[in-house]
């Protein structure tokens, strides 16, 4: 008796939805999340399905699912199909004779969206999913593509390396950044300039928040302006390019979020990292106080005694590289390079110490062989010139 009252309600509720939402032809259920596309592929609907709350902002010009950007220019779809039989989206962009299709999978927490196929590929620059916009404007999480008021959260999730959450508004794809020690409040950012806090996944917005993704066409070199160049050469990579793009999107009470975030990490085969067969984002260890302090093989002991009396379990080189890229160590202080490193591991392991160091290892510095005293060739280039005269070994700039 209790399964066919809940039947029941369901099919209310579903009622209610359709009856509510006249220009939605097509619902899809993203967890708790019921989104809503009309016969364009417009968003009209973000609805938590629990409460039947509308949570899509009520724009004159919604955005839709997907847009594609030929020459410059965002196209959004003329037409919205569903392929018979299947559970495959048809999308038509007549003003640049593209077709596309995107599979959808339901998921017991979230929903995929997946590029399957587009034509004329190789005039596409990117593809942008939504953005999705919502009247959500409580918590914003710029970098982990979620937002949230007391009742629910909607969030967005990029599946793949050339998925990028964010939205395309620079073409060397760098992401917004804060300070977040430079601003009054480490609440609010809105006063913040600088370079510690990155990411526009969700964006806050006077209305609410938006949520997007894009994939970016890299067959081809592109000249970008970059890191203050106004010519910095993008080469053309191999990353299959915009056909695999691929997104999740999610609607859950607040306190579901971790659950549901790390059930698309598992499900869809993302990087899950693990401290002591603990989630990273929920062990505790993860945010553990360290002491910054550089050692050596000779003063490994020292650092080593300094980190027990502190009361602390992990010990960090502040810089013991001499270069990034191939990572060699200080010979000073590491004479036997990482057999050196090794010792010093093994000691702190020994008196319950972990070791670690400070670096960012995207970066490259000017004195590694990748650099130095001939450049990779897989370095990118910032600009190029054309020589008008030969030269040789005794010219000067």
């Amino acid at each position: 008796m209790k399964a066919t009252t809940l039947r029941i309600a369901g099919i209310c509720l579903f009622a209610v939805f359709t009856s509510c939402t006249n220009n939605t032809e097509n619902f899809f259920p993203a967890g708790n999340l019921n989104i809503g596309f009309d016969s364009e592929g417009k968003i009209t609907g973000l609805i938590d399905a629990d409460r039947n709350t509308e949570y899509a902002y009520p724009s004159n010009d919604p955005k839709s699912i997907l847009a594609i950007r030929v020459n410059g220019n965002l196209e959004y779809p003329a037409s919205f199909d569903i392929k018979e039989g299947e559970e495959t989206i048809m999308l038509s962009y007549p003003k640049n004779g593209v077709e596309a299709e995107v599979k959808v999978i339901k998921k017991e927490r979230y929903l995929t969206f997946e590029l399957t196929s587009i034509t004329k590929e190789n005039e596409i620059e990117l593809v942008l999913w939504g953005p999705f916009e919502t009247n959500i404007k409580e918590t914003v999480g710029e970098t982990v593509g979620v937002v949230r008021n007391k009742d629910f959260s909607i969030g967005i999730q990029a599946l793949n390396k050339r998925t990028l959450g964010g939205y395309p508004s620079d073409e060397d794809d760098s992401t917004p950044s804060f300070d977040i020690f430079g601003t009054t409040s480490l609440v609010d950012i809105s006063d913040s300039l600088n370079i510690l806090y990155r990411g526009h996944t969700a964006l806050p917005k006077e209305y609410g928040s938006s949520l997007q993704a894009y994939t970016r066409n890299r067959d081809k070199d592109r000249v970008v302006r970059a890191m203050g160049h106004d010519n910095y050469v993008a080469p053309a990579f191999n990353d299959e390019g915009i056909v695999g793009s691929k997104i999740a999107l999610f609607g859950c009470t607040p306190k579901e979020v971790l659950n549901t975030l790390e059930a698309i990490e598992l499900g869809e085969g993302l990087p899950h990292p693990t401290i002591d067969g603990v989630w990273s984002k929920r062990a505790v260890s993860a945010t553990s106080a360290y002491l910054i302090q550089d050692f050596s093989t000779s003063t490994i002991e020292d650092a080593i005694s300094l980190t027990k009396k502190a009361g602390l379990q992990y010990l960090y080189h502040s810089g013991p590289f001499s270069n990034w890229g191939h990572f060699d160590l200080h010979e000073k202080a590491f004479p036997e390079n990482w057999d050196s490193m090794k010792e010093c591991v093994e000691k702190a392991e020994q008196e319950g110490i972990k070791l670690g160091a400070h670096t960012l290892s995207n970066f490259i510095t000017t004195n590694d062989p990748y650099v130095t005293p001939i450049p990779d060739e897989r370095l990118a280039k910032v600009g190029s010139s054309v020589l008008v005269n030969d030269i040789n070994g005794e010219e000067k700039i």
